[in-house]
């Protein structure tokens, strides 16, 4: 079979395979070969806090801060599984959880205020640091 011919094979079958979509009955002998190849192997891109994340740690950074602040021990949390060493935080992590520059600010406060990590100060930036035991 030829490139040319195979595309337009293909293409028609998109174009039957939405139709069924639509329509919402897609005949079983159809399933397999329409769907997608399998995507084994590949490396997942998926990202996951590693634990142990202290209860008590959410605990109070539920009930004695704001909404962004737990957001933001996430992305502590995050790297202290990967065990990247306490810097500043990147505005792609911000961007990954949607947490903007102020309430990145706000955020910080909260946390070191409700003892739930230390900030360093470096120059004009912030550094995070957790702290892992309960007081």
């Amino acid at each position: 079979m030829s490139p040319t011919l195979n595309v337009v094979s293909n293409h028609n079958r998109i174009i039957l395979y939405m139709s069924y979509i639509i329509n919402n009955d897609i005949p079983n002998h159809l399933i397999e070969e329409i769907t997608s190849p399998s995507h084994s192997g590949r490396k997942r891109q998926d990202m996951f806090i590693k634990g142990p994340v202290p209860v008590w740690w959410l605990r109070k950074a539920w009930t004695e801060c704001r909404p962004s602040s737990l957001v933001f021990g996430a992305i502590l949390f995050l790297r202290h599984g990967m065990g990247v060493k306490p810097k500043p935080i990147t505005k792609a992590e911000m961007n990954l959880f949607g947490i903007t520059r102020w309430s990145q600010r706000e955020a910080l406060e909260d946390l070191a205020k409700a003892g739930l990590i230390i900030l360093q100060k470096r120059g004009k930036r912030l550094i995070p640091e957790l702290i892992l035991t309960n007081p």
